[in-house]
């Protein structure tokens, strides 16, 4: 019997390779929603993320308001918040999306071929560049040091170190995430209907 190997002819592969197939599964054995197109689109994962933020900033900024009942309500709602957000999933959910948000934003930055464009869009951009420079040591102090040295950061704390010195900066610093969050929330629901309608009813809620 034979035993020397095959030769194979040229332009000829094998049919194993390291125990796995030799073609990649097809995209078609996806689930049709993976397959849309949308997926491919980096406007979609900016949009995305920037929504994921928008609920933390917003759950961040209720909460903060809690203060006109008293701290003990602020830190009660702060847990729930903590439980959620400083989860597993919620970190990755949270840090992800900032990572995307910012990666995208760079990215369409970078690709312009004009710095002419329309003012909102500019306010936007500048508002965008500062928020990580203002928010870097915020969450150096709170998160970080939680996770860090597992300091307590809670209401108390955080207040006493916030004012008076750096109270102003903390105050100029939710200005801007949520300036940049509705500039960015209304170009997006321009594009749906019925927000013609709801529009004095979302910037009534936006200013308070």
């Amino acid at each position: 019997m034979d035993r020397r190997p095959r030769s194979l002819s040229p332009g000829s592969r094998p049919s194993w390779r390291l125990g796995f197939r030799s073609r990649p599964p097809s995209l078609s054995a996806l689930p049709s929603w993976l397959r849309s197109p949308r997926w491919r689109d980096p406007q979609v994962w900016r949009l995305g993320s920037g929504l994921v933020l928008f609920a933390f900033a917003l759950t961040h900024f209720l909460n903060h308001a809690l203060g006109l009942v008293s701290v003990e309500v602020m830190e009660a709602a702060q847990e729930v918040r903590r439980a959620a957000w400083r989860s597993a999933p919620g970190t990755v959910l949270l840090y992800g999306a900032a990572a995307v948000h910012v990666a995208l934003a760079l990215w369409k930055l970078a690709r312009r071929r004009t710095w002419r464009m329309a003012p909102w869009e500019a306010v936007q951009i500048a508002l965008g560049l500062a928020i990580p420079v203002l928010l870097a040591a915020h969450v150096a102090s709170t998160r970080g040091m939680s996770e860090v040295h597992g300091a307590h950061d809670s209401y108390g704390s955080v207040l006493r170190a916030l004012w008076p010195g750096a109270a102003l900066k903390q105050s100029l610093l939710l200005l801007i995430v949520w300036a940049h969050a509705t500039i960015g929330l209304h170009k997006w629901l321009q594009t749906k209907a019925g927000y013609g309608r709801l529009k004095p009813i979302l910037l009534s809620a936006a200013v308070l």
